[in-house]
């Protein structure tokens, strides 16, 4: 067999495994869908239809959203699936799936780059390490924008390998304008290239490299500069705080010191990266770490390599030191998301331990082991994907908002809606609901939307409202009240004659949602004194 015809095979294996990991059940599993995942498709379909976003922004830089001020490049990905697909569940999540396959091939070639004495063997370890790797196969299952982040910087790092300085520069570039946190990382990055590889890499296209990446910089950092952007990165940090407890600079220094560092090396314990799961329970896996646990071992081996004679540990240095770079800042003590960078430095230690113990094993036994390690981690990532994660986090994914928008529209009474998120967006999403009636409701223009940093629930509808529940007068109105089950207790149900009308529920019958109905006749005839709302009717 050729090798021609060998590097078809192994990428065609990599492309298979990782299609199946990331699109087999991609509508329920994650199962629901959360509000952050969910902004981003309805302000797709707002730009398909319109070109405008549902606050009327042409084409935006940020999304505004509720006052997220995401990085929107990943927005513009969603629109074709969903003029394929139309806008569902299955829609939202396919650009991204398709990105995290296309990232596997891409790690693969780049593995075969650094080891082209191996190249063969490397492509196809180094592709299925990344294919079947639980950190990434979840934001590939989900609308997290980090997948496409990250597939940009990898295509950059092997645009840069190939000496293609213009190429390099734009991927690098456009992996800002995916997530937040590589505005920070991808600089600090394209700085230690600059020092550590201009002689390598040649002065001249060092030079070109970096003006197309600074050209291209130019609207980012024009809009970072605006109140929106800048304020949602002092909300996420534990700056502000530090400065307020501080009596002085030098304390406050002392401080943000202890706690920066003190973050920054939570992002290389072993313990975090293998065993314990992201403590944000929406960012994780059940029972699965960032890695997988066996592989700790090749981890340390490839560690060891790294640290003693790697070919490529300046490279492999650089790309640590700068992972966790912004994600130290935030209040988040480990959060894999915002530090995701990291995954592709560690995948590549990993590869490098696993080529090693690989070289001492004979031939015959190669396959055998291959087949074993693949059943092992197949074994706890169907467990924890497709049977604990739909059946133990749901909530997390706020499932059952379909079934209750539903209803609602059905019974034809008003209705208020009562969460602690803004589900106003799901209901948009579920309800295909017109961007233009949409776009109407706002109250920002244009010429304010990255300035303005109020957000509240402006999202209605002649029957439904989204806001807090009012005791004091909205159940003496003929109305449906719905939220969670923490909205109405068995006892207050009784107390103000609220009659159960829907229950969504998952397959087991557990109960998930509530709307009740009110009956402010029988409230206002049981009370002795009238309440002024009574008095009013």
């Amino acid at each position: 067999m050729n090798f021609k015809l060998k590097t078809t095979l192994v990428l065609s294996i990599i492309i298979l495994i990782a299609s199946i990991v990331r699109f087999w059940h991609l509508d329920k599993a994650p199962l629901g869908l959360y509000v952050d995942d969910a902004v981003q498709g309805y302000n797709a379909y707002s730009l398909l239809k319109t070109g405008k976003d549902e606050y009327g922004q042409p084409l935006p830089v940020f999304l505004r959203s509720y006052g997220a001020f995401t990085p929107a490049l990943a927005l513009y990905f969603l629109v074709l699936p969903i003029k394929i697909f139309g806008l569902s569940i299955f829609s939202l999540r396919f650009s991204l799936s398709l990105i995290g396959v296309l990232f596997c091939v891409v790690f693969a070639i780049l593995c075969g780059y650094l080891y082209p004495g191996k190249k063969i063997l490397a492509m196809l370890v180094g592709g299925l390490i990344v294919a079947i790797l639980p950190a990434h196969i979840l934001f590939s299952r989900a609308f997290f924008e980090s997948p496409l982040s990250l597939f940009l910087f990898l295509v950059g790092l092997v645009c840069f390998f190939r000496r293609w300085p213009i190429r390099s520069g734009l991927f690098l570039s456009f992996s800002t304008y995916a997530y937040h946190t590589q505005r920070v990382n991808i600089y600090l990055f394209l700085i230690g290239a600059v020092i550590l590889f201009a002689k390598e890499f040649g002065r001249r296209k060092i030079l070109v490299l970096s003006l197309v990446f600074i050209i291209t910089q130019i609207p980012n950092i024009y809009f970072s500069t605006f109140p929106g952007p800048s304020t949602r990165f002092f909300n996420l940090t534990w700056i502000p705080q530090i400065a307020t407890n501080a009596d002085s600079p030098l304390q406050f220094v002392y401080l943000s010191s202890r706690e920066y560092f003190s973050q920054y090396l939570a992002y290389y314990n072993p313990y975090y990266l293998f065993w314990l799961p992201d403590p944000d329970t929406q960012r994780s896996l059940p029972e699965l770490s960032v890695f997988y646990p066996w592989q700790i071992v090749v981890y340390l081996v490839g560690l060891g390599i790294l640290i003693r004679k790697s070919k490529h540990r300046k490279l492999y240095w650089l790309i640590l030191a700068v992972s966790p770079a912004a994600a130290a800042l935030t209040k988040d003590p480990f959060s894999v998301l915002r530090a995701s960078l990291i995954l592709i430095p560690t995948s590549l230690i990993v590869v490098s331990g696993t080529l090693t113990l690989l070289s001492k094993i004979t031939q015959k036994k190669l396959i055998l082991v291959l087949v074993l390690i693949a059943l092992l981690s197949f074994g706890q990532l169907y467990r924890s994907l497709f049977i604990l994660l739909p059946n133990e986090r749901y909530s997390d994914w706020l499932y059952g908002y379909n079934e209750l928008f539903s209803f609602l529209i059905k019974s034809g009474l008003p209705a208020i809606v009562d969460a602690d998120k803004p589900v106003y967006i799901l209901y948009l999403y579920y309800q295909k609901i017109d961007p233009l009636y949409v776009q109407s409701l706002s109250k920002i223009s244009p010429s304010n939307y990255y300035s303005q940093t109020e957000w509240a629930d402006y999202y209605h509808d002649n029957n439904i409202t989204f806001k807090r529940l009012d005791w004091k007068t909205d159940i003496y109105k003929r109305q449906l009240i719905a939220g969670n089950s923490l909205l109405v207790s068995t006892a207050q149900a009784k107390e103000h004659f609220l009659k159960p009308a829907f229950i969504a529920r998952l397959l087991s019958g557990e109960p998930l949602l509530f709307a009740y109905q009110t009956d402010p006749v029988s409230k206002c005839a049981s009370q002795i004194v009238k309440s002024e709302a009574c008095l009013l009717k």
